[in-house]
């Protein structure tokens, strides 16, 4: 018997026939539902199949009740089901676009991190400094040479004044209290042994970093604040950070100390103290003449002179201190 193949358009009687012809512009138009109900039983007996929260199959659909759930877009019906891999799947693939987006986002987020003051990484920029840097610095302060803002205009820094501040509280009390050994030694020895004990004095180290502290805090702020209507006033990191340069000046002064003469210490005291002093005068005289007239004396303004005078006295002042603190 003749066996009928939809492929073919003749009965297959053992003899090949010519394939059927299908149309290329008018495809065929898909099935209505009326012609899938007539072969899944589920959707003849229920036109709703998920209102009962199971599919055409039986299975449950995992959307709530009915395509009310999610509206009329076919496409929620592929959104994306955390605890289903194979519906995660259907989901939109990422596109440059949003990568994009997320990557500047999580940029964003970083940064904004960065810049928090109670982060590591918000001072970073403030000890931005290499071994020429440091030792161009000091050497700028040890000259009093005018060119120390050149150096620093565009990265002051905060590595060296901390470190200079730290290195004299340390070489100040240790070398105060190897002189008042020296001083102990050499004083009178025919009293009795108990009345002449030698004891570390570790206040030496408390006064001389509160001394170190104020001056460091306190003189860049107040010197700022005069010559902030110059011009050329640099900005306040760039005063402290020379002020705490200037502050080395007085590291080689404390190990000179050592000598247990008191002429010579207060010698050596007032030199650092002029030097310190120099070099930070040296540095701000251009904003000095620039500063508009803030008191005259006789039509003559002396604006500048008090600007660096207050800039001298608060240099001698930390020396004198020092010197009563760790030397006395």
């Amino acid at each position: 018997p003749a066996l009928s193949d939809p492929f073919f358009d003749e009965p297959f009687d053992g003899a090949p026939a010519a394939p059927a012809q299908l149309p290329q512009d008018n495809p065929p138009p898909p099935p209505s539902y009326d012609e899938v109900a007539a072969y899944v039983p589920s959707l003849s007996a229920d036109p709703n199949p998920f209102a009962g929260g199971q599919d055409a199959f039986g299975a449950p659909s995992g959307f709530g009740s009915g395509p009310s759930a999610f509206g009329n877009d076919p496409q929620s019906l592929v959104s994306p089901v955390e605890d289903d891999p194979f519906r995660a799947s259907t989901a939109e693939p990422l596109t440059a676009s949003s990568s994009s987006t997320a990557a500047a986002a999580t940029a964003a987020s970083s940064s904004g991190f960065s810049r928090n003051c109670f982060s590591v990484a918000y001072y970073q920029r403030y000890f931005n400094v290499d071994t020429d840097d440091v030792t161009g610095r000091l050497k700028a302060v040890f000259t009093a040479s005018p060119d120390f803002l050149a150096r620093v205009e565009e990265n002051p820094d905060l590595w060296g004044p901390f470190w200079s501040c730290t290195t004299l509280v340390f070489t100040a009390t240790a070398m105060g209290n190897w002189a008042g050994y020296l001083n102990y030694q050499a004083s009178d020895k025919s009293t009795a042994d108990e009345d002449r004990v030698w004891y570390y004095s570790i206040a030496k180290a408390t006064s001389s970093a509160a001394i170190v502290c104020a001056y460091i805090c306190i003189a860049p702020f107040l010197v700022y604040m005069i010559g902030r209507r110059s011009p050329s006033s640099p900005s306040l990191l760039t005063h402290v950070c020379l002020f705490g340069y200037a502050v080395a000046v007085f590291v080689p002064v404390s190990f000179l100390c050592v000598i247990p003469v008191a002429a010579i210490q207060w010698l050596l005291v007032l030199t650092g103290s002029a030097l310190s002093a120099a070099s930070v005068c040296r540095a701000l005289t251009k904003t000095a003449g620039e500063i508009p007239s803030l008191f005259k004396y006789q039509e003559r303004d002396l604006s500048a002179p008090a600007f660096l005078g207050a800039i001298c006295v608060l240099n001698f002042g930390l020396g004198v201190a020092l010197k009563f603190a760790a030397f006395l």
